[in-house]
C-alpha cells in the first residue's frame, strides 16, 4: 500500500516541466545472505536534477528492526556538490537524528527502516517527503513518524533547503548532525579542516571544537591543501542550542536542538572551484541573510494537485450518502446487523473526511493521498452493503 501510494502521488504530481529522465524513485528489495541467512536488503533512491539521495539499511527476516554494526547496514547518502573524488557532503551518512522520548535518547534510523520516499510536487520545484515510523501503528503515516523534506527549486543552483519534522506527541529532536568532507575524503597531510562563522573561524584539527550557533551559517574547508572546494550550511539560530565540531577525516557538525522542539528547518550548499578566501565573506554577509529570510519564510505545503484528490474523496461521499437509510424490504434480523454495519461505516468515513480535510489544509498531500486509499475501500465496503440489501 505505502509504494502503490507513493506511485500514485508521482502520477498525481508529475508534469513535463521536467523530463522522465531527470526524476526518478527507485526501490528495490533484495537477499543479502552475505549479512546472514533471510537478511533483506532494502534501497530507496530518489534522483533529481541537482542531487541524489540514496537509503539502504538491512533486516532481519524476523524483525522490521534495522541491523546495525556492520559497514553497509544502515545508511542515508547524499550526492550534491561533488566534483573532487568522494568529497562533499557524505554519501554514505550525511544526517543523523537523534530523538528525547520522555527523558530517553533515540534513534529513530534504528527503530524501523524508511517507509519510502512520496514525491509531492515536480512541476516549478521539487518536494519530497522521506517518512521514517516510529512505531508499528496502522496509521504511522499520518503520526507518530520522523520525515524529512527536500525542496529545491526548477533552476539548477547550490543550494538544497530541509525541514526536519517529528509527528508524535511524547517526542521532540535533541540534535541534528550532518556530516560532509570538504572538497575530498582523502588528503595530503598538510591539508586542515577549518569551519568560517561569522565572527571568527576554528579548527577541527586538535579535537572537538564548539561553534557560536547565532549566526545562524556555517562554511566548512580546508587550509594549506584542497582549498578551493568546501560545504556550506544555514540553519535557523532560533533552533538551536549550541553546536560542536569534530573530525579531520569526515567533519561531523552536531547542532543540540532547543528543549521541546518539533521541527528543525536547514539548507545545505557547496561552492566549487573558488578560493574559500573569496567564499567566505560572500557567503557570511550576502548569502547567509538571503537565505535566512528564504527559511523562515518557505512555502512547505504541496501548491499543486490537492484539488484531484479533493474530488475523488467528494465522489466517495456521495457512495456513503445512501447508507443513511435502508429500504423496507430487508427482515429485521438483517437489518439490525445491517444497520450496524451501516452506523460503522459512516462513522469511519465521518473520522476519515474530516483528517483528510485537516491534511488537504495544511498541504500534506501524502497523508491526504493515504487517508484517500483508505477512503476508496470505504466506498468498495459501502457498494457491498448496498448489494447485500439487496440479496
Amino acid at each position: 500500500m505505502r509504494v502503490i501510494a507513493s506511485l500514485v502521488l508521482t502520477a498525481f504530481f508529475c508534469c513535463c516541466a521536467w523530463s522522465a529522465e531527470d526524476i526518478v524513485i527507485s526501490r528495490k528489495e533484495t537477499p543479502n545472505p552475505e549479512r546472514g541467512e533471510g537478511v533483506v536488503k532494502r534501497e530507496c533512491v530518489l534522483q533529481t536534477p541537482m542531487c541524489k539521495l540514496e537509503y539502504t539499511s538491512n533486516s532481519a527476516p524476523d524483525s522490521k528492526t534495522p541491523l546495525f554494526g556492520k559497514w553497509g547496514d544502515l545508511m542515508f547518502g547524499l550526492y550534491f556538490g561533488s566534483y573532487f573524488g568522494n568529497g562533499s557532503w557524505s554519501r554514505w551518512d550525511f544526517l543523523n537524528v537523534k530523538l528525547n522520548a520522555a527523558g530517553k535518547t533515540i534513534d529513530p534510523r534504528r527503530l524501523f527502516p524508511l517507509d519510502d520516499v512520496y514525491l509531492l510536487e515536480s512541476e516549478n520545484r521539487i518536494l519530497a517527503d522521506f517518512v521514517w515510523p516510529l512505531s508499528d501503528k496502522a496509521d504511522f503515516a499520518l503520526d507518530d513518524n520522523l520525515i524529512l523534506t527536500l525542496a529545491h527549486g526548477k533552476t539548477p543552483g547550490n543550494w538544497i533547503f530541509f525541514r526536519l519534522r517529528v509527528n508524535a506527541g511524547d517526542k521532540d529532536i535533541s540534535q541534528v548532525s550532518l556530516r560532509s568532507y570538504p572538497a575530498s575524503t582523502t588528503g595530503p597531510k598538510n591539508r586542515e579542516r577549518w569551519i568560517a562563522y561569522e565572527g571568527g573561524r576554528a579548527t577541527t584539527q586538535q579535537g572537538e571544537v564548539k561553534i557560536p550557533h547565532e549566526s545562524g551559517g556555517l562554511m566548512f574547508f580546508n587550509q594549506f591543501a584542497q582549498t578551493q572546494d568546501g560545504c556550506l550550511l544555514v540553519f535557523l539560530p532560533e533552533e538551536i542550542a549550541e553546536i560542536s565540531a569534530r573530525g579531520t577525516y569526515d567533519v561531523n557538525a552536531n547542532l543540540t536542538v532547543k528543549e521541546g522542539t518539533k521541527t528543525v528547518h536547514f539548507a545545505l550548499g557547496y561552492f566549487h572551484n573558488e578560493s574559500w578566501e573569496k567564499v567566505e565573506p560572500r557567503f557570511l554577509t550576502e548569502m547567509r541573510p538571503n537565505l535566512l529570510e528564504q527559511l523562515r519564510g518557505y512555502e512547505w505545503n504541496v501548491r499543486e494537485g490537492l484539488d484531484d484528490i479533493g474530488r475523488m474523496v467528494e465522489e466517495t461521499g456521495s457512495w456513503c450518502k445512501p447508507l443513511s437509510y435502508w429500504p423496507g424490504i430487508v427482515a429485521d434480523d438483517d437489518k439490525a446487523v445491517l444497520n450496524s454495519n451501516r452506523a460503522e461505516l459512516v462513522e469511519k468515513f465521518n473520522r476519515l473526511e474530516e483528517l483528510f480535510s485537516s491534511a488537504r489544509a495544511q498541504g500534506n498531500a501524502r497523508s491526504a493521498l493515504h487517508l484517500a486509499e483508505q477512503i476508496r475501500a470505504i466506498r468498495e465496503q459501502a457498494l457491498q452493503l448496498a448489494l447485500d440489501q439487496l440479496k
